[in-house]
């Protein structure tokens, strides 16, 4: 693509080009880590569990586990609204004379 060509995109068309071209990252990286994840379980030192390829992908994420039961999911949530809990809270005293 040309200099002239790439400054008369739309916004749309430079989002269109910008998805794909992240996408085209991602496959590579995948293959990569395809690649890497081969070399490791079939070494002469192969780990224990197998390795899969995005385990060699920087930017994959893994998907949050969800909680076994329900005593988990309520020390999830206590833990993510203990920044935020108000503690010691002493009830209002009025000063002595006022009614």
């Amino acid at each position: 693509m040309s200099e002239a060509e790439f400054w008369r995109l739309t916004p749309r068309q430079l989002g269109a080009l910008t998805k794909r071209h992240r996408q085209a990252q991602e496959r590579q990286d995948l293959l990569v880590g395809l690649l890497a994840s081969v070399v490791c379980n079939f070494s002469y030192y192969a780990p224990q569990e197998p390795k899969a390829a995005v385990d060699f992908v920087p930017w994959h994420k893994p998907a949050p586990r969800a909680p076994a039961n329900d005593q988990e999911l309520a020390e999830q949530f206590a833990a993510t609204l203990a920044p935020y809990a108000v503690v010691n809270i002493q009830p209002e005293t009025k000063p002595k004379g006022v009614s």
